[in-house]
This record gives structure tokens, C-alpha cells and sequence, in this order.
């Protein structure tokens, strides 16, 4: 336990030893980031490289009301597969002001879809299927209050359940698509449809008549944040966002010219 403190210390002492003097420089077109004091850091790339935007809230952060953005460029990483920070920690008005700037065009115009009732249906499921996993294990464990055990861990999972309904949302415009999710650390992520590299719907036999589904979807990028999933949302609404991915020209083919 000592050394894991121990490292944990050395951790954090050289992460903000790493962001100290963090500066971002945008000229209108170009993007250059600077930082660290033991490892200088630069990231240097045209804004038309952005190929989508993150608005991202740890747990933390959420309790002071602050936000930080990410970007994904193609071919733009570090060893770590970690995506430049165009803003630091900063208050909601600040990030905005920022966006403005320079992600006017990550703007969508439509209003957030809330997720699908039907996603309640799938999430008790599983959370009835992992109470039945435990109380196999406890008979076959022969422990005592079985039942009781069983009945908290299926109780205890629906709050997460209900919270993981109400966070996962999607907006489309015939521009951009953006999807949020997170209950504790919660994520905007924001698309250009030339920047989607495929789009497929995935179902179950629950949802299938129903006609729900949640959307996958690929984009370019230098880190670990090529694939991206939704929730489950109105299959109408995922096929009128796919419709719009095939309009717009695939943005790639530039990076070849």
C-alpha cells in the first residue's frame, strides 16, 4: 500500500508538472499547443484537420460546474494515444466563448433526442441477469441469505439503469451529429458527417419489431478514440443521421492529396 500512495504521488506531482505553462495558439487557421516543464509537448495542426470535438466533464469537475475539450486530428497523437486539449478546465461560459471560435462548425442546430424508453426494458434485463448469475454463485457457494443478497445487487443496479437512460442523448442536423453519455464522467462528442467513416445499427429481439436500435460508427483518428457507440434511440432518427452521412463527401480523401 506504501509504494502504491507513494506512486500515486510521484503520478500526480509529474501529470501537473507535465501541464503547467499550457499554452494554446489559434492564428484562425492553425492550432499550435505547448506545455510541460519536465517533457515539452507540441502539438502543431490546421483547425480543418479536426475531425471531431469532445466536451468532457470528470466526476469531479461536474461538482464546480467545469469542462474541458478535446480534439481527435488524424494522425495526431502521442505515445499514449492521447488527443490535444484545445481548453484546459475551464467554466461553462468559457468553453462555449472557445467553440465559438474555433468548433462554429461542430455547431448543431437541432435540439438533444432523448434515449428510447425501450433502453429501460434492456437495461433491467441485464441487471436481472447479473442478479441471477449471483444467486448461483451463492447457492453453489452455500452462503447464507441467498435470496436477500440477490434481491440487493438486483435493486442496486437499477438506479444505475435509470441514470444511464436519462444521460444518453443524440442531436443531427444535416451538418453534424452529436451524442452525450456518461452518469459520473459525462462526454459530448461532436461529428462532421465527412469525418464518419461508416455508420451500422445493432439491435436485439427485444427491440427488433419495435424498430430500436444503437448506432456504431467509425472516424479517423491518431488515438484511441476511433469507434463510437450510442444508445439505443428511435431507429427513424439513426437512419435520417446515416442518410446524411452518405450525403456529405467523405472528408479523408483530402488527406491524400
Amino acid at each position: 500500500m506504501l509504494f502504491a500512495v507513494i506512486g500515486y504521488i510521484f503520478h500526480f506531482i509529474r501529470s501537473t508538472l507535465n501541464l503547467l505553462d499550457y499554452r494554446v495558439e489559434w492564428d484562425g487557421e492553425n492550432f499550435r499547443i505547448n506545455y510541460g516543464l519536465i517533457k515539452n509537448n507540441t502539438f502543431v495542426f490546421a483547425s480543418s484537420k479536426i475531425n471531431a470535438v469532445f466536451v468532457k466533464q470528470p466526476f469531479l469537475a461536474r461538482l464546480f460546474g467545469l469542462y474541458y475539450v478535446e480534439v481527435a486530428v488524424v494522425g495526431l497523437g502521442n505515445e499514449k494515444a492521447e488527443s490535444p486539449l484545445i481548453c484546459l478546465l475551464a467554466k461553462r461560459e468559457r468553453v462555449k466563448e472557445i467553440l465559438e471560435l474555433c468548433g462554429a462548425d461542430f455547431y448543431c442546430s437541432a435540439g438533444d433526442i432523448r434515449s428510447h424508453k425501450a433502453a429501460l426494458v434492456s437495461g433491467g434485463f441485464y441487471a436481472l441477469v447479473s442478479a441471477g448469475i449471483g444467486f448461483i454463485i451463492l447457492q453453489l457457494s452455500y452462503l447464507p441469505f441467498t435470496l436477500p443478497v440477490t434481491a440487493a445487487i438486483f435493486i442496486s443496479a437499477l438506479p444505475g439503469v435509470f441514470l444511464s437512460y436519462k444521460v444518453k442523448t443524440v442531436a443531427y442536423d444535416e451538418h453534424v451529429f452529436h451524442y452525450t453519455k456518461g452518469i459520473f464522467s459525462k462526454t459530448r462528442a461532436m461529428f462532421k458527417y465527412g469525418d464518419i467513416q461508416d455508420a451500422n445499427f445493432r439491435s436485439n429481439f427485444m427491440f427488433f419489431k419495435k424498430r430500436v436500435a444503437r448506432m456504431t460508427f467509425h472516424i479517423l483518428s491518431g488515438s484511441n478514440i476511433k469507434k463510437h457507440r450510442t444508445g439505443y434511440f428511435s431507429l427513424t432518427d439513426l437512419e435520417s443521421a446515416a442518410e446524411n452521412i452518405l450525403k456529405n463527401k467523405d472528408s479523408s480523401a483530402g488527406l491524400l492529396e
